[in-house]
């Protein structure tokens, strides 16, 4: 099976590069257009996307050629191609608000703490370093199962997926997915 991974360059998202380190796969993380972002989709079995996003799709974030900070790099004119591909994953901000109003398939995040200022947004105030390990542990695991099926990456990251007395592990937790 053919992986392909899009993960747009982001020094902020760095922490997530363990998901797919070990495995062999496509890497796209910029410099080049939708249109050929499409072509890379269509010729591989599993697509992994990483990085920040909004419920429309994962941002660009000014890596993309024609695509600026806040425009999408996937969005809804990738749903259809993205049906016909099995165990996807999808993790970056909300994540989970794409998949279920374009009916996609995978493992998948809800809105995701992995900064200080997500944290405090949601009243959630990390003592130091609580948001690196959380960061960590997270990619770690899933990273540890990533070329096994979206059910048994959920299930492992739900079940493991623990740092003692952290508000951001126990947010995040209750909001991964998979269908």
């Amino acid at each position: 099976m053919s992986t392909l991974v899009i993960h747009p360059q982001d020094a902020s998202t760095d922490f997530l590069k363990p998901i797919y380190e070990n495995i062999d796969c496509t890497l796209i993380t910029g410099n080049c257009t939708k249109a050929e972002v499409y072509k890379q989709i269509e010729k591989h079995h599993r697509i992994i996307m990483l990085g920040h996003g909004s419920p429309q799709g994962l941002f660009a974030v000014s890596q993309f050629i024609n695509e600026g900070k806040f425009s999408y790099i996937i969005d809804a004119s990738f749903a259809k191609l993205l049906k016909t591909k099995s165990n996807n994953v999808y993790i970056w901000c909300d994540a989970n608000q794409f998949v279920n109003k374009n009916k996609l398939t995978g493992f998948f995040t809800g809105m995701f703490i992995s900064e200080f200022l997500e944290a405090c947004m949601f009243e959630i105030y990390p003592e130091d370093g609580e948001i690196k390990k959380s960061n960590d542990l997270f990619a770690r695991l899933v990273g540890s199962k990533i070329e096994s099926e979206a059910e048994q990456i959920h299930k492992h990251v739900k079940q493991e997926y623990n740092v003692p007395d952290s508000r951001v592990c126990d947010f995040n937790k209750e909001r991964m997915y998979w269908q």
